[in-house]
């Protein structure tokens, strides 16, 4: 997918520079030649000079346009601004979504923006937009996966850089209701566990063979191996979620320290004046960039938000991982389901810190490029998942079930 959407961008770049070629207006030089005025000393041209630059010119020299270009450029102009009604709506819609509480009210500074005066990108409100930049460094209240935190507000970064999140009433109740299903789940895993235990005295009272007598023995062990587990099990998803926090803040106040704009928004509202100050085939050129980036936004919310309530899932279910714990031991010295579940748990809670690494260094740093070259930062984008793939590659976890990679989620949540 991501090599496909390089190339469609790569075409209509050659297409939009083929069709709308910039014609050159200059008049043919006459025999004299044209001599440009000296400045007057101060490096500034006055405006009798001005005008004689003005005058210099013929009102007939110079290239023309055609009108199959016009006609052309308009045809393509009609067809994004009726096309971008849709990838608008749905930015709209996860800007909506994600927007934390007590933020500002617009996702404009009215102030800045007044008749629209101001340049679109000046005005741009970071807080209200969803971007990739914001969901990848905690800034979204709603992506937020520490479910035993219930506080009203929580912080990323440190120190100076420290910024505080609002979370909304609805996020906060549905934290609530997952604990609340965690301590209720963890409890009837005691019981069961004390069912087990009386199994497992009950065989041992009755076995008269010492292989018998020496299974049951290791499967007692187990047993008591898997109430530590029980008891301790908040405490260790605890310490997992504040150790990838304690990262993520790290990474975070590196982002606050090299002081640079917004990646994506430097992109949107450049995209935004393109749209509402450019005409012909350029408004078709940056409606592309736009719609691209919606598809990313796209599969950043489905990734997260898969990982949030997959998050929640593994923390409801993690005490009974712990009843099959002794079972699963006897077997063949190894507890699948607990080191699976594990796995799955931790992949969940690493994901955030290692894309905000990804983009802090790939993409972040990349800022002025996207000030200039709004194609090449697109780029810097879709190269994301493929350097995710990688990094997970590495660390051997690839092949996770309950979060798949960027790249992969449109074509994995199409699946079911």
């Amino acid at each position: 997918m991501k090599k496909k959407l390089v190339a469609i961008l790569l075409v209509i770049v050659l297409v939009f520079n083929f069709i709308c070629a910039c014609p050159g207006y200059a008049g043919e030089p006459d025999d004299e030649g044209s001599i440009l005025p000296s400045s007057n000393g101060e490096g500034q041209v006055t405006a009798e000079q001005a005008e004689g630059l003005i005058n210099n010119g013929t009102p007939t020299s110079g290239g023309s346009i055609s009108v199959s270009d016009v006609v052309i450029g308009f045809i393509f102009q009609v067809i994004a601004m009726m096309l971008n009604s849709f990838p608008m709506s749905i930015h709209v819609m996860l800007n909506a979504i994600t927007t934390n509480p007590d933020s500002s009210e617009s996702w404009f500074d009215q102030e800045s923006i007044s008749a629209w005066a101001l340049p679109i990108p000046s005005a741009l409100n970071a807080e209200k937009f969803f971007t990739i930049q914001r969901t990848v460094f905690n800034e979204v209240a709603l992506f937020n996966n520490d479910i035993f935190d219930l506080d009203a507000t929580y912080t990323v970064g440190t120190g100076a850089h420290e910024q505080t999140i609002n979370q909304s009433e609805p996020i906060i109740k549905l934290k609530e209701s997952a604990a609340g299903w965690y301590y209720t789940c963890r409890l009837l895993a005691m019981i069961i566990n004390l069912l087990v235990l009386m199994y497992v005295g009950i065989r041992m009272a009755i076995s008269t063979v010492a292989s018998e007598e020496a299974r049951y023995k290791k499967m007692l062990i187990d047993w008591a191996a898997s109430m530590v587990i029980l008891f301790f099990l908040h405490y260790i998803m605890s310490f997992a979620i504040m150790l990838g926090n304690s990262v993520l803040d790290i990474i975070y106040n590196l982002r606050e320290g090299m002081g640079a704009e917004g990646f994506e928004i430097t992109i949107i509202g450049k995209v935004y004046n393109a749209i509402y100050e450019k005409s012909g085939m350029q408004v078709f050129m940056y409606s592309c960039f736009y719609w691209v980036l919606i598809f990313l936004l796209i599969k950043f919310f489905l990734t997260y938000l898969k990982r949030v309530l997959s998050t929640m899932f593994l923390t409801i279910i993690a005490p009974f991982i712990t009843v099959t714990y002794p079972i699963d031991k006897m077997g063949d010295g190894r507890a699948q389901a607990f080191d699976a579940w594990w796995k799955e748990y931790i992949i969940n809670i690493a994901i955030q810190p290692i894309h905000a690494a990804i983009y802090l260094v790939f993409v972040f740093s990349a800022g002025t490029i996207a000030e200039k070259s709004p194609f090449i930062a697109m780029i810097f984008l879709l190269c994301l998942g493929r350097i995710e793939k990688i990094v997970r590659s590495i660390f051997g976890v690839a092949d996770s079930i309950s979060i798949h990679n960027v790249n992969d989620e449109m074509k994995k949540g199409g699946k079911g």
